[in-house]
């Protein structure tokens, strides 16, 4: 698929420009109900909150797993809150999709901070 290199990892800039606009747009809505305003919503709610942003770019329902586990896999190279991976894994990130982005942002992080490349 677009802006999916051989291993799974996503090339966000890759991606087709629906599937882009709903990760940026799920990581504001994730931090909003994570952090802001909405914090207080019960998790369902902050899930809702998740989808009803890939329901505003119509992404297929198929690909949301795959795409809240690049959100998942970035958060946690990353070394965010855990309370933001928790909200990605309870609204259905896919596990392989995370293991495979995190990997790949923690090498590129690694070479940001001249850090060992794997």
């Amino acid at each position: 698929m677009a802006g999916e290199g051989d291993t799974g990892v996503v090339y966000i800039g890759g991606l087709p420009r629906r599937e882009g606009m709903a990760l940026a747009k799920a990581t504001g809505r994730a931090e909003r109900v994570t952090f802001g305003m909405d914090r207080h919503l019960p998790l369902v709610e902050k899930i809702a909150a998740l989808d009803a942003v890939f329901d505003e770019e119509r992404v297929p329902a198929g690909r949301r797993p795959f795409l809240l586990g690049v959100l998942l896999g970035i958060t946690r190279a990353n070394g965010e809150s855990q309370d933001l991976a928790d909200l990605y894994a309870a609204a259905g990130a896919d596990p392989q999709a995370a293991a495979a982005q995190e990997a790949h942002q923690r090498d590129v992080l690694s070479g940001w901070r001249g850090g060992p490349r794997h």
